[in-house]
């Protein structure tokens, strides 16, 4: 395993790099809450490629998973995209005690 620290601005976090995590995504979010729901944005590439692992390993983690899938590239970084995403989420009822994971690189974390 291999930790990065970063940081974007004034904001540091640390990556985590080592083959298979996304087995392991579901446990480790599970530090954080115990089951429920969980909602994931990611973009359509992401998800088609990796979107499956993931969700297994959220799942087997009893996490009920919410997915957003959104077009990949810099035009998704917009008002209207996000939005689109906090519209969806109001009409399926989530509050601000769900916990998010942004599921790629830029387009979904930034």
């Amino acid at each position: 395993m291999i930790r990065i620290s970063a940081s974007g601005g004034r904001i540091r976090y640390s990556v985590r790099v080592e083959p298979g995590l996304l087995s392991l995504a579901g446990r480790l979010l599970r530090r954080f809450r115990k089951g429920g729901r969980l909602l994931v944005v990611t973009d359509r590439t992401v998800a088609r490629l990796h979107g499956a692992a993931l969700l297994g390993s959220l799942r087997r983690a009893g996490f009920h998973v919410d997915v957003t899938a959104i077009a990949p590239g810099e035009r998704s970084k917009s008002p209207r995209v996000v939005l689109g995403i906090c519209e969806k989420w109001a009409r399926t009822g989530v509050d601000r005690g769900a916990l998010v994971v942004a599921f790629g690189g830029g387009v979904v974390s930034d």
